[in-house]
């Protein structure tokens, strides 16, 4: 049985999955229910999650419609781009990554942080090297 709170992370990782690969800055709660394909009670639950967690802030458009934009995007951007890279070369270490993404060294922790949190990414390790791979 999933607890709330592992149904929220699931969620949440949904809608900002949907929000950096959208290429619109600002999308309305519409927007990501059509992506997600989260039902309407929930997307709002979980924008508002998002929003205390401060991983997403909403503003008003000039037509007064409510939308959401990523606080600050650069590490969901670069989560998918490792993301993307696990999932199609399979299981990799940094130094691979690194040729696999183009993303230096920081960039690629910061990513695996954020998978990491999201439960997104596990690893194995032989000696001092480990190798990184989509859950």
């Amino acid at each position: 049985m999933t607890s709330k709170i592992e149904k929220f992370g699931e969620d949440s990782s949904r809608v900002l999955k949907a929000m950096i690969k959208s290429d619109q800055k600002m999308l309305t709660s519409a927007d990501i229910e059509t992506e997600t394909r989260i039902s309407t009670d929930k997307v709002q639950d979980t924008l508002g999650w998002l929003i205390r967690a401060n991983k997403i802030s909403a503003m008003k458009d000039a037509e007064n419609n409510l939308r959401y934009i990523l606080v600050d995007d650069t590490y969901e951007k670069h989560a998918s781009i490792v993301w993307q890279s696990l999932k199609t070369n399979g299981p990799q270490n940094i130094a691979q990554l690194g040729k696999t993404t183009i993303l230096e060294e920081p960039e690629i922790h910061g990513a695996l942080g954020w998978l990491a949190r999201d439960n997104d990414v596990g690893f194995t390790a032989k000696g001092k090297v480990k190798k990184y791979s989509v859950r």
